[in-house]
């Protein structure tokens, strides 16, 4: 399961450069969102995706925004996202 999560996290890195012509940067300003939210539409989380301001400061998100788990981003063998 964490080999299949790494190959669609991959799988979701390339698409957003497929439709944007570059990889995701690293945040999108100094203190903001990070790649990990902007692959989020490629990862079949639009839902999570919507509730992220991508020109505020990652602490000025919503917890709902920020502590929503994405499952995809755990490996089991290690620990799990908390439900």
């Amino acid at each position: 399961e964490c080999a299949n999560n790494l190959k669609q996290i991959g799988l979701a890195m390339m698409n957003y450069e497929s439709s944007g012509g570059t990889l995701p940067p690293v945040r999108t300003h100094s203190f903001g969102p990070s790649w990990a939210v902007l692959i989020l539409p490629q990862l079949e989380q639009d839902n999570l995706y919507s509730l992220w301001d991508l020109d505020a400061a990652y602490g000025e998100q919503s917890a709902a925004a920020r502590q929503t788990p994405v499952k995809t981003y755990f490996c089991p063998t290690r620990r799990s996202p908390k439900a």
